[in-house]
């Protein structure tokens, strides 16, 4: 899931240059550096756990960087805002 969410964003601004004028990239990047963070964070928890012997504990790294995921992932959707239509312009 976390590549298909990776794919998805990178065409997304890759074509927002076109199509939106550009006027989501920053917010769309942000986006993008989330979905990397959750793939890299995703990667080291299975390392972690997986295996013989378990070395996941709860304060771990990785629930830091599950933390940074979510915060990044809420900042850039609030700061997707279009502009509001004026009804009397």
């Amino acid at each position: 899931g976390d590549v298909a969410n990776l794919t998805t964003v990178a065409i997304v601004y890759f074509l927002s240059g076109n199509y939106l004028g550009g006027r989501y990239k920053s917010q769309l990047l942000v986006l993008f550096v989330c979905f990397v963070l959750n793939y890299v964070a995703d990667f080291i928890f299975v390392l972690t756990v997986g295996g013989d012997a378990p070395t996941y504990f709860n304060g771990h790294f990785v629930d830091f960087l599950y933390l940074t995921v979510m915060y990044l992932a809420s900042v850039s959707i609030v700061m997707i805002d279009p502009p509001v239509i004026n009804a009397e312009s």
